[in-house]
């Protein structure tokens, strides 16, 4: 946790020092100081209840977290893993998506093996929202976003196995397509530019998306399904602006 705040707040600086305070895509400050705080309080709470028995991530699935414990703490976490993969309304004020591997560790490595319990309570509403998310970023061209909303969509999906590969290739291909979105608006000059960023971005999602959707149907057939369809939707409406443009 403490290395998910140190990520986003770093993310945030960066990008906010590259930006015109009054400019129309300065990020703000208010999604980072949410995510931090959530982050903080929870860590305070989960240290309170582990007591003696530490909250070493080896030890978390033995944890002395009842299900109604968990059903409390797992909430904050998935809004911090909001936050951090940079998805609506905190899509410019994370970074553009940059720490989606974060946010995903978050999710991957704290709740699923920890909170096995919490995450069932909640998974088809967290479900239902990075499907509504995941719409959004579609229709409004938003890859990076979308692929940060696939990555957390296959944590919370994920079975008793764990998080799948597919989730993690779709948080790196997040991570690229920011990369590129933050080049070609001019807030992070790299040398090889934003188009073949952005084809590796999506090579990287393409290689993910296979397992990422089979473990989803074994969980949450509706939902995953609704967000392959979320993303065929995406690409039609990305092809259709590039021939206009």
């Amino acid at each position: 946790m403490g290395g998910a705040v140190l990520a986003l707040a770093g993310a945030s600086i960066l990008v906010r020092r590259r930006v015109p305070a009054a400019g129309p895509a300065a990020p703000g400050l208010a999604a980072p100081v949410i995510a931090v705080l959530l982050l903080l309080a929870t860590g305070w709470g989960m240290a309170f209840l582990a007591g003696p028995v530490g909250l070493a991530l080896a030890a978390l699935p033995d944890g002395p977290f009842s299900p109604a414990a968990q059903a409390f703490l797992v909430p904050p976490i998935a809004a911090a893993a909001w936050l951090l993969a940079g998805l609506w309304p905190a899509h410019r004020a994370a970074a553009h998506s940059l720490l989606a591997l974060a946010g995903l560790a978050l999710l991957g490595r704290i709740v699923v093996p920890g909170f096995p319990e919490g995450l069932e309570h909640w998974r088809s509403l967290l479900a239902l929202l990075l499907v509504v998310a995941l719409w959004r970023a579609a229709f409004t061209r938003r890859e990076a976003e979308a692929f940060a909303t696939l990555a957390l969509f296959g944590a919370i999906v994920a079975g008793p196995g764990g998080v799948g590969p597919g989730a993690w290739l779709l948080a790196a291909a997040a991570t690229i397509a920011a990369l590129a979105e933050l080049h070609q608006q001019k807030l992070l000059p790299l040398a090889p530019g934003a188009a073949p960023l952005r084809w590796l971005a999506a090579l990287v999602a393409l290689a993910g998306l296979p397992s990422l959707v089979l473990g989803g149907l074994r969980t949450e057939f509706v939902y995953t399904l609704l967000a392959v369809l979320a993303l065929f939707a995406g690409i039609g409406t990305i092809l259709r602006h590039r021939l206009r443009s």
